[in-house]
């Protein structure tokens, strides 16, 4: 491995710590810096919290993906009136939200959810409810979304693995450079 590659080698490492964890917990810090409670053990990966973090509500053990938005007011109301619409946000323990989702004012998502990606929601997510689309609609439960990956052929066990061991183990199942695997 020459210098050069070396270097970039060393980069993407370095990338990948700062801006897993780390970034993440800068977020959290800043966001409740501004007023937002936020719970323990989560992870947030997204930085389009609108200008009202002192209305976010997140529990415990929450993850919520790159690109999602948490939108606490809604300006359209503003033209002619001059009055914003104005709502919290809560998200109860235990719930993920996927990537590119809108999560709008007056949103309450439960306990133990899953928002798909790219989900739009608005109003009230019981707990235990998998939720997805625009607008968003309940399509399972949580403990049953739990119960497919056992009968996914393509469900991997990949949590607590370094990310070179990670790698290994997702091309070891594909195909190393897309030869792909029988089936």
């Amino acid at each position: 491995m020459g210098l050069r590659q070396l270097a970039w080698f060393a980069l993407e490492r370095l990338q990948g710590r700062l801006f897993s964890d780390t970034r993440s917990d800068f977020r959290i810090a800043w966001l409740r810096k501004q007023g937002a409670r936020i719970g323990e053990g989560c992870s947030i990966y997204t930085d389009q919290v609108l200008s009202e973090p002192y209305l976010l509500e997140i529990g415990d053990r929450v993850g919520i993906s790159v690109g999602t938005w948490l939108v606490t007011h809604d300006g359209s109301t503003a033209r002619g009136s001059g009055k914003e619409i104005f709502g919290r946000i809560s998200v109860g323990d235990d719930t993920f939200i996927g990537c590119n989702c809108m999560i709008l004012p007056g949103t309450e998502i439960g306990r133990d959810c899953i928002v798909g990606a790219g989900s739009v929601v608005r109003g009230k997510v019981l707990d235990g409810s998998v939720v997805m689309g625009n607008p968003a609609r309940f399509v399972m439960t949580t403990a049953m979304a739990r119960r497919l990956p056992a009968r996914d052929r393509e469900g991997l066990e990949v949590a607590g693995l370094s990310p070179e061991a990670r790698r290994r183990t997702v091309l070891g199942h594909f195909g190393r450079f897309g030869e792909g695997r029988s089936r």
